[in-house]
């Protein structure tokens, strides 16, 4: 309760950790309903705003029962829900909106001790985002997680892999530090409209452009291993009159913003990227 109170004094929500299954970490698991009704009552009671259950590794139907009475109890004690370790959604979310993302997928996290295929990149939005939000740790900025990526095509990927609740997986100060500080503070995590652009190859590259609001964000993914130019036909966006504010790649690990420019007269922006490189834009 006192980390709680001092994370609501400066506008801050405290979202915890919990194994399901018994004997993953020094407290009971949440596999009896009694001891999950005590956990979510007891995280009410402090001020907790939400939590993460992990290590579910089963589709089996005594765990597609156990989401749904997890969900159902967090409601009633107003928490939001992160599923970690979890098979991916299957529209649990239309009943239960306190599930705010899930795992369920193949995620950045293993950047910390391997590297993901680009390819990987390229046809998870088509796949398994088609099932609903997933928790994939987008937006890694310091060089030594980009692995085969680049620092934009990292910005990027937090357009393209939606989550409502969104964790950035880097250190603090390495956003601090970040020249995209801006963006991080202020990017979307829902939206009222998505559109898959023109030059989307599934496993090859991702065209993706969101709005919130009157702000359109275009993200673009190379996923494949040579430099590809697209050509990206804005005018189905009803841009005039718009400012638009780009990000590029500069080098693998760099990064060149250009602010207050005009989108192309005639709709058609052409774009150049790396290999595993990105391109973003706010309109």
């Amino acid at each position: 309760k006192e980390l709680c109170d001092y994370a609501a004094e400066r506008n801050l929500g405290i979202v915890l950790w919990h194994a399901f299954p018994e004997g993953r970490d020094d407290s009971p698991g949440l596999t009896d309903v009694a001891a999950r009704e005590a956990f979510f009552r007891n995280c009410a009671q402090a001020g907790v705003k939400g939590v993460k259950i992990d290590f579910f590794d089963s589709e089996s139907r005594t765990t597609i029962d156990a989401y749904e009475d997890l969900l159902r109890r967090a409601a009633r004690h107003r928490l939001l829900v992160n599923f970690h370790g979890a098979n991916k959604p299957t529209g649990e979310v239309r009943t239960w909106p306190n599930e705010i993302t899930r795992e369920g997928i193949r995620e950045q996290e293993y950047l910390l001790w391997g590297t993901l295929p680009l390819a990987h990149y390229g046809a998870l939005p088509f796949t398994r985002m088609a099932a609903g939000h997933a928790d994939f740790l987008p937006g890694y900025v310091q060089p030594r997680f980009l692995k085969n990526t680049t620092l934009i095509f990292q910005m990027a990927a937090v357009i393209v892999f939606s989550s409502p609740f969104l964790c950035w997986p880097d250190n603090p100060e390495a956003y601090l530090d970040s020249p995209l500080l801006s963006f991080i503070r202020n990017v979307p995590v829902t939206w009222d409209e998505t559109r898959v652009l023109p030059g989307s190859v599934i496993g090859e590259s991702v065209v993706f452009a969101r709005r919130q609001g009157a702000a359109w964000y275009l993200a673009a993914l190379n996923c494949g291993p040579d430099p590809r130019v697209l050509e990206l036909d804005l005018a189905p966006l009803n841009l005039e009159g718009a400012v638009m504010e780009t990000y590029e790649d500069a080098g693998a690990k760099g990064c060149r913003i250009q602010s207050g420019t005009a989108p192309p007269t005639d709709g058609r922006l052409a774009v150049t990227l790396r290999a595993g490189g990105g391109f973003l834009a706010r309109l």
